[in-house]
């Protein structure tokens, strides 16, 4: 009896046991699997941590780069900024509206007047030449400096000259010298006209009246010349040095002879006129005479004669008559 209760009671602890093993087993592995699905507070934190700091590594900064590189102000300015449009619409072209030329300005080569109501303009080309053009396009007056000339001064002299680029002139719109220093406009007018006036509004010189002489002491330099007041005969101080006058047809009718020796033509007040190779003379009018130190006046005229008159108007020298009393 004894016996059989000491083997139940055995039985009984027995089974408690592996109850309390099972149930400890059971415990162990809603431990270890429990993280994987419920994230305790600590671990939440770890993590929110870890994706922030993520976050400000790898998201901002990628996206800021990104953005200033496409289209950032630097980028704006380069491509639509002032400069570009100055660049291409400066003043030299707003200054193209202006009629006028004052002394002792330059227009350079590929700049232009225009007259106040853009009925014509005066071109300095990029080929040397001075031209006038109407409203069509037409030429209508040329300097015939093409190949020559490089800029157009209105000088303080009254004398609006054409330069090359060793800066020596080979146009001149008084060729019969120069006026007192003064303030000279030269003009472009709705007339057509070129007109240059002094600091009183008094012309000096027009392209409409041409100029026909040459007054002492001045000179012509090469590649200038004289027009008879019907523009019928022109006198050519040319660039290989060669004094020749022309018909109206452009054919020769009287030279020098002084090819690749003259320079320029100087009508001196002694009354000779005298082609100079720099100081020294090749050909001379009066044949190295002289007369009174006086003005003279060497004339191109319309019967086709070149004609010296001094102050009085008496003839001294005529190339059909050769040395006059």
């Amino acid at each position: 009896m004894e016996q059989g209760k000491v083997i139940t009671v055995c039985i009984i602890i027995c089974i408690i046991f592996f109850m309390l093993i099972a149930a400890v087993i059971t415990l162990k592995v809603t431990t270890a699997t429990a993280p994987t699905t419920t994230p305790n507070a600590s671990q939440q934190a770890a993590a929110a941590a870890i994706l922030n700091a993520t976050t400000a590594a790898t998201t901002a900064p990628a996206t800021n780069a990104a953005t200033s590189a496409s289209t950032s102000a630097p980028a704006t300015t380069a491509s639509t900024s002032a400069p570009a449009t100055t660049a291409s619409t400066s003043a030299p072209l707003s200054a193209t509206s202006a009629d006028s030329l004052i002394s002792p300005n330059t227009m350079i080569a590929g700049t232009q007047l225009v007259s106040q109501s853009n009925l014509y303009t005066l071109n300095m080309q990029s080929d040397g030449n001075l031209v006038v053009y109407n409203k069509s396009g037409g030429a209508v007056w040329a300097t015939n400096t093409s190949g020559q000339g490089l800029t157009l001064t209105q000088q303080a002299d009254g004398n609006a000259v054409i330069y090359n680029l060793n800066n020596s002139p080979v146009w001149a719109s008084l060729r019969n010298g120069t006026k007192p220093k003064d303030t000279y406009t030269l003009k472009i007018q709705d007339d057509g006209n070129l007109v240059t006036y002094n600091s009183s509004g008094i012309a000096v010189w027009s392209k409409n009246q041409p100029n026909d002489s040459l007054v002492s002491p001045n000179t012509m330099a090469a590649g200038t010349q004289l027009v008879s007041a019907s523009s019928l005969y022109t006198l050519n101080m040319q660039s290989d040095g060669n004094l020749v006058i022309y018909n109206k047809s452009g054919a020769p009718v009287w030279a020098t002879n002084t090819r690749g020796q003259g320079l320029t033509l100087t009508q001196q007040n002694d009354g000779s006129a005298v082609i100079y190779n720099y100081s020294k003379p090749v050909w001379a009018s009066l044949n190295g005479g002289t007369k009174p130190n006086d003005t003279y006046t060497l004339k191109m005229q319309d019967d086709g004669n070149l004609v010296t008159y001094n102050s009085s108007n008496n003839a001294v020298w005529a190339k059909n008559q050769g040395i006059l009393k």
